[in-house]
């Protein structure tokens, strides 16, 4: 299967392939890309930081700015280490491309396929919730322009923008240029996060896949034990399940080998990105405090948080996903009456025990495990750090 064509990867592919991380693409081109985008980004964080240090002391505009220069911090660091992992990134989607290849039996492409469309559901409802916050995030600050030219009054009314800035020039005269300078650096930014978080959900879901489908062949192994005929010397010739047995302590090594691959090339960032989350939950609630009353800018801030905390649940949800299908495999293991099983059999399934006495985890930096039980966590921690910063302003 062609993997950037298929139904069920296709629109993750289209994207990378825009922002230059798709691993098969010219290596030319994809600096180039990355060149281009990176300088962007880079160029609308610079003069937001600009506008902290000439405003400093000021706290509602240093928060202002503060928020978006962390999701384009986030975005950077997700592509930078895109770029630092390419080969493993690369390993991991020839592995995948691999899979589709060499399963034939039905039922366990049906497995996969399972998988892979709910992966491919979640990570469109993940890209139409961002970008359709992006759409209002964008769109309110234009609103004043649009009734000028809509609903005209005396007086013009004043001109909004999408965060605080400094060039050095006359805001007024170059207004558009401000607004298409920055809503550029904000689209790539938005592009950047949603095609990196879908590839790593795509990737972490492709191994629940085959997780699962190891947990089905040892149940239909242990499910075709004949009692009526057990015995535990059976001679390895009229052994009918060693070698079914074998292929799962493969297939479930293999699992296990690509999980700890796609930590590799994902740990680094995650860390990073976390305590980035758990601080722009804070200071955004905190920028919340500051605007009340102001409607339209409290349904931005409102909207962001939104999309803030369904970023973190999008990232935490792929980690737990691998942990429920890594408990499901051992309890399937240690349902599977093994006690039927001949005595070289009981070996391989010591092996397998041994291998999942602890489950399958994404962390960040093996510091943190990407599951729902620390999404809630990291919601109550930047919940206290609100309530600290709202108390100390």
């Amino acid at each position: 299967m062609e993997f950037a064509e298929s139904h069920y990867y296709r629109h993750n592919a289209r994207i990378l392939i825009f922002l230059g991380q798709w691993p098969y693409q010219s290596s030319m081109w994809n600096r180039i890309r990355q060149f281009f985008i990176h300088l962007t980004i880079f160029s609308v964080i610079s003069v937001q930081m600009i506008k902290m240090f000439v405003s400093w002391g000021n706290v509602d505009i240093m928060i202002e700015c503060f928020t978006p220069v962390g999701v384009q911090v986030t975005a950077v660091i997700k592509s930078i280490n895109l770029m630092i992992n390419q080969s493993k990134i690369r390993s991991i989607t020839d592995h995948m491309q691999a899979d589709w290849a060499t399963l034939k039996d039905e039922n366990e492409l049906t497995i996969l396929r399972k998988f892979a469309e709910e992966g491919r559901k979640m990570s469109v409802a993940y890209a139409f919730f961002l970008f359709g916050s992006l759409v209002i995030y964008l769109l309110v600050p234009l609103i004043p322009s649009i009734l000028n030219v809509v609903l005209p009054l005396n007086d013009s009314r004043q001109r909004a923008y999408l965060y605080e800035t400094e060039y050095f020039v006359d805001r007024e005269a170059y207004f558009w240029w401000i607004v298409l300078h920055t809503y550029i650096g904000t689209i790539l930014t938005i592009c950047t996060v949603v095609s990196v978080d879908a590839m790593f959900a795509t990737y972490v879901q492709h191994a629940c896949g085959l997780l699962a489908i190891v947990s089905d062949n040892l149940e239909k192994t242990a499910g075709s034990i004949n009692w009526a005929k057990f015995d535990p010397d059976v001679p390895l010739e009229e052994d009918e399940f060693y070698e079914q047995l074998k292929t799962c302590v493969r297939n479930h090594q293999e699992v296990t080998k690509l999980a700890i691959l796609i930590e590799s090339c994902f740990s680094s960032a995650a860390l990073f990105q976390m305590v980035l989350d758990m601080v722009l939950v804070s200071v955004s609630l905190l920028q919340l405090l500051t605007k009340l009353g102001q409607y339209d800018q409290m349904y931005r801030i409102i909207q962001f948080n939104f999309a803030q905390l369904f970023h973190l649940f999008f990232n935490m949800w792929p980690g737990q996903k691998l942990i429920n299908e890594s408990t499901i495999f051992s309890e399937a293991v240690y349902y599977s009456g093994w006690h039927g099983f001949s005595f070289r059999c009981r070996s391989l399934i010591k092996i397998i025990m041994m291998a999942t006495a602890r489950p399958l985890t994404i962390s960040a930096f093996k510091f943190y495990e990407l599951s729902m039980e620390n999404f809630g966590a990291m919601l109550q921690t930047s919940l206290s750090y609100f309530t600290v910063l709202a108390s100390l302003r």
